[in-house]
């Protein structure tokens, strides 16, 4: 096969490409060459609790993409029978509490919810920039990063809902971050990314 036409191949075979970013999923159609040929974003709102609490609802992220895929197929820009792949990005540091069926077993934790951070600073927490040296020099050793006193972060929500969300830790079978957990709604396999 020429360059030309492997090329040409490759323009026409598309990934359905999902960006779940904090302000809602961008959705589009795009070819292996980089070509868009369809785009769109829904913007969704992040609910804010007492005490330092983000959340958004993982079901209407599923939602919301299978509308924007169907609303893409729909248009004529794109055949269902050209996408090859789906690729995932979006935000990290959130939290979905996952059932073992791939659905939420409660809201989204967003990186900004900072309810868990009673529960991590004894872990971490101390007089250096908020760190204790010794504990954060063993996560760093261990892991690569040292989770935030702040409770902004996968370890401050999972400990959240372990202690003080005693029902949807029950239901959970996984912690998993929204492209992990979407990667799931696509696949039906809980993985995660090296990122993850």
């Amino acid at each position: 096969m020429s360059n030309a036409n492997l090329a040409s191949e490759r323009d026409e075979q598309l990934v359905l490409a999902v960006d779940l970013g904090t302000g809602g999923p961008k959705v589009g159609f795009v070819s292996l060459t980089g070509r868009v040929a369809w785009n769109d974003h829904i913007t969704i709102e992040t609910t804010r609790l007492p005490d330092g609490g983000a959340v958004q609802d993982a079901n209407l992220w599923w939602e919301l993409i299978g509308e924007c895929t169907r609303r893409g197929l729909a248009s004529g820009a794109v055949a269902a029978s050209r996408v090859v792949a789906v690729a995932i990005t979006g935000q990290y540091a959130s939290t979905v509490p996952t059932d073992a069926q791939g659905r939420p077993a409660g809201d989204c934790i967003m990186w900004m919810d900072t309810r868990g951070s009673h529960h991590v600073r004894p872990i971490v927490g101390g007089p250096v920039a908020g760190y204790a040296p010794t504990r954060a020099a063993t996560w760093i050793r261990r892991t690569g990063a040292v989770p935030s006193p702040a409770g902004g972060e996968p370890l401050g929500h999972m400990l959240f809902v372990e202690r003080d969300l005693p029902d949807v830790a029950r239901a959970t079978r996984w912690y998993l971050e929204p492209v992990d957990h979407l990667t799931m709604r696509f696949s039906g396999r809980a993985v995660a990314t090296h990122a993850s």
